[in-house]
């Protein structure tokens, strides 16, 4: 008697994994160092997010410049895993002031470089370059805000 619809697809399955368990991943001798993204000149109004960056400092910054220095825009700069918090940011302050902020988004590219370092000191250090998302978040207080001077 034939196969039945079942052995047959346990049957594939089976070879696909055999297959698949096959593939061996070549291991890289080279340890890679991430630089550091390049940053224009520091603004006071600029706030950097990072994933290790203080929520609670970084809220109070933004709320301080905006409220008691006075300083409309403030732009909030995020990268790569830090966009996120960079939302975050912006959503949690906006409720903290009662919906009197206006918010402008960019999003774009940046192009970060990466040492790889050999384990063979006879060999010449290397260079790479990866894409990473960026945002940027302009904010300021609205111009009928009972906040605003």
């Amino acid at each position: 008697m034939g196969k039945s619809k079942r052995d047959k697809n346990e049957n594939i399955n089976k070879n696909a994994t055999m297959i698949h368990d096959t593939k061996i991943k070549p291991q890289l001798s080279k340890n890679i160092k991430k630089r550091t993204p390049l940053k224009p000149a520091i603004i006071p109004t600029d706030i950097y997010v990072s994933r290790n960056s203080n929520f609670k400092g970084q809220l109070f910054r933004a709320k301080k410049l905006l409220l008691e220095d006075g300083h409309s825009p403030i732009i909030i700069h995020g990268l790569g895993a830090a966009i996120q918090k960079s939302i975050n940011l912006v959503l949690t302050l906006n409720d903290l002031l009662q919906n009197q902020i206006v918010y402008k988004v960019t999003t774009g590219t940046v192009n970060l470089v990466d040492d790889i370092i050999p384990d063979d000191d006879d060999k010449d250090l290397e260079v790479q370059t990866r894409n990473n998302s960026s945002i940027h978040i302009e904010v300021s207080l609205k111009d009928n805000s009972f906040y605003h001077r």
